[in-house]
């Protein structure tokens, strides 16, 4: 009863934001949803207020919150394309729109898998491109896009501060304390033993490391939320050319934290948007880059395995991507959703089978076991569409923001999309779920100023765009 009362008090509270201005008070509230709801989870499933079995309804209330936003938000586009008689698209929307046809296509076969797994692994797929387009449709303004920008910085130095002093000055009884072992037996069954959940530590040779988990009570999740806010500042300081010391050791200790995540997933995504962000003056050099970049991490790590696997371990990352590539020979079209991803395959073994959900360590492995080529083509359709707007826009001038917002955002999705081949952590809600509303919501202000009357400039984002010949400003 608790339960669904807080899945359902959430889709009111998106309801009454998305009716109201600032826009930026939307996203506040999903961001506050989104970083605490696990702490909450554990604190009662501890209390005993809500039994194990329907803690889950608990940890949905991001999701009614976002699609509650989401489909107001489109109505109201709807609303106002009936009223003037013309429906305006861009690239990126009409690409995420066929992407999540396949997806529902892929939910219509996805035969005997459980339904609950079949939903959780369609929900993997189009969770990020539609937060995208919840930014993009949110109707903010420049004022909201500064104080989400100064809300990511902040939400990083608070994750920074409490995951130092959770892991290396409160005991380990504080996770016990507030049910972290129930929180992991509601989510992958594991009976209550007295110690850690095993992420929770990483090993160094025979040697255990505590890592840093934060307010997320994950290391993988909070790791991409560390990261993001930190490119942000790195990203300010290369392009402006400028770090002051406060700035510097602010930076310091966010990338200490990052560290102690022991994240790999984290750290190339951010080397390979520092890739992206030295060698790609212009928004189609990023473009090819990246698509480059991604299939020599397929090809190289399915090539260079035993190489790979000697340095570091990973068996499981890049077997599930060979099982995703293996399988589209004889299945083009995937097995439907729910027949691949981490959650889907919790589903299906708690339920007793009935499906052939596998976990997946790669996004990419997972995608394509599901919705097969097509998927995969407008999947990276729709990321590299984004990249490319982000990318012009940092070059447009005339913007009420900052062009190296824009840039530090579309290197990181350039980084994120490459990562995804060989990891599926960072590809989720909670760990960029904003990076994603974030991208639309800049998108969406420097559209509302393409549609506004002006006699001297033609905005890169005008629904028939002359092609891009502007390099990405110094400054």
């Amino acid at each position: 009863m608790i339960a669904a009362a807080t899945a359902a008090g959430s889709a009111l509270a998106a309801l009454a934001l998305r009716a109201t201005r600032p826009r930026y008070l939307l996203v506040a509230c999903l961001a506050a949803v989104m970083l605490l709801q696990n702490l909450a989870t554990m604190l009662t499933l501890r209390s005993g207020v809500v039994p194990i079995g329907q803690g889950e309804l608990l940890l949905v209330s991001k999701e009614v919150f976002a699609i509650v936003a989401l489909a107001l938000s489109a109505l109201i586009r709807l609303a106002g394309a009936v009223r003037t008689g013309t429906v305006r698209l861009s690239r990126t929307e009409r690409l995420a729109i066929l992407f999540f046809a396949v997806v529902a296509i892929g939910f219509a076969r996805s035969g005997s898998v459980p339904l609950a797994a079949s939903l959780a692994g369609a929900r993997s797929l189009v969770i990020l491109p539609a937060l995208y387009l919840l930014g993009l449709w949110l109707g903010a303004d420049a004022r909201d896009a500064r104080r989400t920008m100064h809300l990511l910085v902040a939400a990083g130095a608070v994750l920074a501060v409490f995951g130092l002093l959770e892991a290396y000055v409160l005991p380990e009884g504080f996770w016990l304390a507030i049910g972290h072992e129930e929180y992991y037996l509601m989510k992958r069954g594991r009976p209550v033993q007295g110690q850690l959940f095993e992420n929770m530590r990483y090993w160094v040779g025979s040697t255990s490391v505590r890592r840093i988990a934060s307010l997320t009570g994950d290391p993988l999740i909070s790791s991409y939320l560390l990261a993001f806010p930190l490119w942000l500042l790195t990203t300010f300081a290369i392009v402006r050319r400028r770090a002051r010391p406060a700035l510097v050791a602010f930076c310091g200790v966010m990338l200490t934290a990052l560290t102690l995540t022991f994240s790999r997933g984290a750290f190339a995504t951010l080397v390979f948007a520092a890739v992206t962000l030295l060698a790609g003056r212009r928004a189609a050099n990023a473009v090819a880059l990246t698509l480059g970049a991604f299939v020599a991490t397929i090809v190289v790590t399915l090539a260079f395995e035993d190489v790979l696997l000697r340095v570091t371990t990973g068996a499981g990352h890049i077997e599930q991507l060979r099982q995703g590539l293996n399988l589209v020979l004889r299945a083009p079209l995937g097995l439907g959703t729910g027949t691949a991803g981490a959650a889907a395959a919790a589903i299906a073994l708690a339920s007793g089978g009935g499906g052939t959900a596998v976990a997946a360590d790669s996004f990419i492995g997972s995608l394509l076991t599901q919705v097969g080529v097509p998927g995969l083509a407008l999947f990276l359709a729709t990321m590299l569409s984004m990249v490319h707007d982000l990318y012009r826009l940092a070059a447009f001038r005339s913007g009420p923001l900052p062009g190296w917002w824009y840039l530090a955002t579309a290197t990181f999705l350039a980084g994120l999309l490459v990562v995804s081949t060989v990891n599926e952590s960072g590809y989720g809600f909670v760990a960029v779920g904003l990076v994603f509303v974030w991208a639309g919501m800049l998108v969406g202000v420097e559209r509302a100023a393409a549609l506004a009357p002006s006699p001297t400039a033609q905005h890169p984002l005008a629904y028939e765009p002359s092609p891009a010949t502007g390099a990405v400003p110094a400054r």
